[in-house]
């Protein structure tokens, strides 16, 4: 940079002359500084070192020579005056940090060897020049630290000192970073207190970045250059972030949760889900069963950098848009794309719009949010609460550029948990009137075989329609023959119906001797009880509801009593309650905070759906009409699979979703193209819900059946 020229000279009409000791015949010794040259200015902190050696005797011709020296200080600042005395020491270093900043004159006196005193002593003015910059302002953040929050404005008053009789060549404001200049700019040459500001740019106009750095003052005049430097903070939220809610954190009895043992959970790499459902399924005395401990609270977290305590940082929150769907939902648009408020619930707060750092410089607010699944938010922080208030709804929805200084949390979504109770039938009944087959006994004489058919007519000795309860046409064609003591089993290949007793063509030649066991079976598989429902699609499919579905509703078993036909002749939802509500141990428990649903693997529905071998008829799920229960019957979809081709573990995949689905849906939900297609199974490109029951279910505020 350019260096202005010199300090201007002080001219103190002080001349140093003292009452001569010496005789007429003698001449006086004459003192001399070096340097020469008036005035001599060093930096405060600096010394000088002055030499008094060519200090002269002009008796030297006749052996004359100066013998001692004595350096005195005047200080004009302080008024003081100070000798060392005389002494043999010719040079004198002058210690600005003993004096500290100022004008002071050194004087030099000498006695020659005839101990004759200088008449006059030689003298320079030093000038100790230094800057500082105000360690204490009058505000925090004048100096000590500038808020992150342009446009900034960071008061810098700085000292220069000596304050009075001199003129610095020029003075520079400097903010540095380390090594690295950031902005530059020319002050008055002015001295005493002064102030200047610093914008928070740098020297090309960008808004520099939360952090530390350097504000310095430099002085130059000549050779000479002083500077002075304080540290400015620029205070700024680097981060905004989720925490769980200290009392979210759950360590239950073993066996007593039912859910995450924290309420956030993260799904990606910028978005976390919340889980706000009860801590546990019960609604004991302790008050964090209780439905009012519903984990809805969370914290927010805004850290600033660098970390220092007291800053305040304001908030606000957003109702983002859902970015997972397409088109977005949304409740209304907005010029420049999608855009608004989606969410189906009430009630999300935050505490307050704005709170202070700590020691570690994080700012915390409570967030509670909705109970609605697919609900999410976002938090945007700042130092600056002008910024704040610029934030909108698009710039939410990052179709605008965030205003300087705001940054945006995480994405937050509300997921509710459904919990699911899973129920088998016991295995299929080998006695009374739920057994899967006819038993009797045949007379051989009453039965006839036809060689050239290779078949035989069988007398069963009973009407199958007492047996069944009902008069089903051709039921076991396709089925089982069994004699006792023949380990052979033959195929009924026709029914025929009498009066009294029935009469059946199997294939081959069964003909015993005398009275002899049978049993008569159809195509079921008997093997198929007890087994759970496959809930293998639940989660995938339910996804896109933000519904996390488990399989932990208390009352989970495999030991509901066999029933070959729930329904008998027809199934209804009286019929389906009958069989599921006493077995049921989730009900109790079901709540706004605790969701669940139930799920029942039944054999078959009604009479009216079991048309074996080859026409069975039937659904694979069937929901009762209070929509509180579902059973899945795994004959139809075995026999459906074996006689159709459909594979047997997609359709049941797909009917305990399906059956789920109606438990939340509940009625008119069957759509086309989606899993509640009105008809199974469906393409795997189907698997899913349609964007009304998308937001059906995100509008529930109730467990299902409520």
């Amino acid at each position: 940079m350019d260096k202005r020229v010199l300090i201007g000279v002080l001219i103190f009409i002080c001349p140093c002359f003292r009452a001569s000791n010496c005789y007429a015949w003698d001449e006086l010794p004459v003192a001399v500084i070096d340097p020469a040259g008036d005035p001599v200015a060093i930096c405060y902190g600096e010394s000088k070192a002055f030499d008094g050696s060519q200090s002269y005797d002009p008796d030297i011709p006749y052996w004359g020579w100066v013998i001692l020296y004595n350096w005195c200080i005047t200080d004009y600042y302080g008024g003081t005056f100070q000798c060392t005395g005389y002494s043999r020491n010719d040079t004198y270093v002058f210690d600005s940090l003993q004096r500290g900043p100022g004008i002071y004159r050194i004087d030099l006196w000498v006695i020659d060897d005839e101990y004759n005193e200088s008449a006059d002593c030689d003298s320079r003015f030093i000038f100790v020049v230094n800057v500082t910059i105000d360690d204490d302002p009058p505000t925090r953040d004048t100096i000590g630290w500038l808020p992150y929050q342009p446009p900034a404005q960071a008061d810098i008053y700085y000292t220069i000192e000596p304050d009075s009789a001199w003129t610095p060549g020029s003075v520079w404001f400097y903010v540095r970073q380390g090594a690295n200049l950031i902005d530059i700019e020319e002050l008055p040459a002015q001295i005493g207190r002064q102030h200047t500001t610093w914008d928070g740019k740098d020297f090309n106009g960008n808004w520099v970045q939360p952090g530390e750095y350097t504000a310095i003052i430099e002085v130059s005049a000549g050779d000479l250059t002083c500077s002075g430097s304080h540290p400015i903070r620029v205070v700024g939220v680097s981060s905004v972030s989720w925490e769980t809610y200290p009392d979210d954190v759950v360590v239950p009895p073993p066996g007593t949760d039912h859910g995450p043992n924290l309420a956030l959970e993260w799904i990606g790499e910028n978005e976390q889900r919340i889980f706000p459902d009860k801590k546990y399924y019960d609604d004991s005395t302790d008050p964090q069963h209780n439905e009012a401990a519903m984990r809805r609270k969370v914290r927010v977290v805004a850290t600033v950098v660098p970390p220092i305590d007291n800053v305040h940082v304001y908030f606000n929150w957003w109702d983002v848009d859902d970015p997972s769907t397409s088109p977005i939902i949304d409740t209304y648009n907005l010029p420049g794309g999608q855009s608004g408020p989606d969410n189906y619930g009430q009630g999300a707060s935050l505490y307050a719009d704005s709170a202070v750092t700590d020691g570690s410089g994080q700012a915390r607010l409570t967030f509670t949010v909705s109970m609605q699944p697919g609900d999410n938010f976002k938090v945007a922080a700042s130092t600056n609460q002008t910024k704040i208030g610029q934030m909108t709804q698009p710039k939410a929805d990052g179709l605008e550029m965030l205003p300087d200084t705001v940054v945006l949390s995480p994405l937050l979504t509300v997921w509710r948990e459904l919990h699911v109770e899973l129920d088998s039938m016991e295995q299929v009944a080998t006695t009374g009137p739920d057994q899967n087959w006819a038993t009797g006994l045949f007379d051989d004489g009453s039965c006839s075989y036809d060689p050239n058919t290779n078949t035989t007519i069988v007398d069963l000795g009973q009407d199958l329609a007492d047996c069944w309860e009902e008069t089903k046409f051709d039921h076991f064609v396709g089925g089982r023959f069994l004699v006792s003591g023949d380990p052979s089993w033959y195929s009924p290949l026709e029914t025929i119906s009498h009066y009294f007793d029935d009469e059946i063509r199997v294939s081959g030649n069964c003909v015993a001797g005398g009275l002899t066991p049978y049993y008569l079976m159809d195509g079921d598989d008997w093997n198929l009880l007890p087994r759970l429902p496959d809930t293998g699609k639940l989660n995938s499919i339910f996804d896109d509801c933000y519904i996390k579905c488990v399989d932990d509703a208390p009352g989970s078993s495999s030991d509901v009593a066999f029933k070959r036909n729930l329904g008998g002749a027809t199934t209804s939802g009286s019929h389906i309650r009958n069989v599921t509500d006493p077995v049921r141990g989730s009900g109790a428990y079901e709540s706004d905070g605790y969701w669940v649903v139930y799920v029942l693997s039944i054999f078959q529905p009604g009479y009216s759906y079991d048309w074996d071998p080859d026409s069975e008829g039937g659904p694979a799920g069937l929901t009762e009409d209070s929509w509180q229960a579902a059973v899945i019957p795994l004959e139809n979809i075995r026999d459906a699979a074996a006689h159709c081709g459909y594979n047997a573990t997609t359709l049941e995949q797909q009917a305990v979703v399906h059956e789920v689905g109606h438990q939340l849906l509940e009625s008119g939900a069957h759509t086309s193209g989606t899993i509640m297609n009105n008809g199974l199974p469906v393409p795997s490109s189907q698997e899913k819900f349609g964007p009304a029951h998308i937001a059906t279910i995100r509008s529930r505020n109730s467990s299902p059946g409520d």
